[in-house]
C-alpha cells in the first residue's frame, strides 16, 4: 500500500472517532435523573389519586393490620376502596410519611 494510501485510512479513522466522539458528548439522555433531593417527586401525603409502591405498602399493611380486603387487591392505586379503609382503620383522610414510617409501612414487602 503506498504512503498516500494509508493517510487517507488514517483519515478517515480520525473522522469517524471525531464524529463518534461529538454523537456521544452531545447525544440526549433519555432519563434525567434529579440533581438534588428538591428535584424527586413528591410522594407524600398519600391520598386519593396517589399511585405506587407506597399505596402497595399502605393496603398491605391495612390488610395485614385490620384484616382491611380490597375488591381488586393491592393494586397500589389509592382509589375510593382505599380512602374509605383509610379513614375507617386509621381515622384520616391521607397519610403522611410520619404515620407511614411510625407504622413502619416502608418496611412491608409487596
Amino acid at each position: 500500500m503506498d504512503k498516500n494510501k494509508k493517510i487517507a485510512i488514517y483519515i478517515l479513522i480520525i473522522a469517524a472517532l471525531i464524529s463518534f466522539m461529538y454523537w456521544y458528548l452531545n447525544r440526549k439522555k433519555d432519563v434525567n435523573l434529579p440533581t438534588s433531593s428538591q428535584e424527586l417527586p413528591l410522594i407524600f401525603p398519600l391520598k386519593k389519586g396517589s399511585k405506587g409502591l407506597e399505596v402497595k405498602q399502605l393496603q398491605a399493611y391495612l390488610l395485614t393490620k385490620f384484616g382491611a380486603k380490597f375488591v381488586y387487591g393491592i393494586d397500589g392505586d389509592f382509589g375510593n376502596e382505599t380512602t374509605s379503609k383509610v379513614k375507617k382503620f386509621l381515622g384520616v383522610d391521607q397519610v403522611d410519611e410520619a404515620l407511614f414510617k411510625s407504622q413502619e409501612m416502608d418496611k412491608i414487602k409487596v
